[in-house]
């Protein structure tokens, strides 16, 4: 029988949300060689047992896992970085030097309008996005 590893004490130290991402990627062989990785509920419930005191190991069962994908995963990080790239190309064609920048806006915050700093994001094909106003006012605070 494979089973997913116990939780290690390092793992169990970091906050819930990154403990179930760094748990997602440890990685199992099964017997006909493929690698898995458990998903996102096996890793969940594992580690919520693990911090209720069951520390035990859990067997990798049809359903429970994600199967390792290198090749689509070196193209997703290869797609991150053009989209990164194009993000910064835009933004020096839009004249925008600095991110966040100053601007005038309504706040994300607090709703006054006035100055303050406009944050911005790539979005899904790396276009510039406006995502959040922070007003002088709010940064003061």
């Amino acid at each position: 029988m494979i089973t997913y590893p116990v939780p290690s004490a390092e793992i169990l130290s970091l906050g819930r949300v990154e403990a179930i991402r760094a748990y997602k990627l440890l990685e199992v062989t099964l017997l006909d060689g493929t690698e898995v990785r458990p998903n996102l509920r096996t890793a969940k419930l594992i580690l919520d047992g693990a911090r209720s005191g069951l520390l035990i190991p859990v067997v990798v069962t049809e359903g429970s896992y994600t199967v390792v994908d290198r090749e689509a995963e070196a193209r997703y990080a290869e797609a991150a970085v053009r989209k990164q790239e194009r993000f910064e190309m835009f933004m020096a064609e839009d004249g925008i030097t600095e991110n966040p920048r100053a601007e005038e806006g309504r706040c994300s915050g607090c709703g006054e309008s006035g100055t303050g700093k406009m944050h911005y994001a790539p979005d899904a094909m790396g276009w510039p996005t406006q995502v959040l106003f922070i007003s002088d006012c709010c940064n003061a605070s």
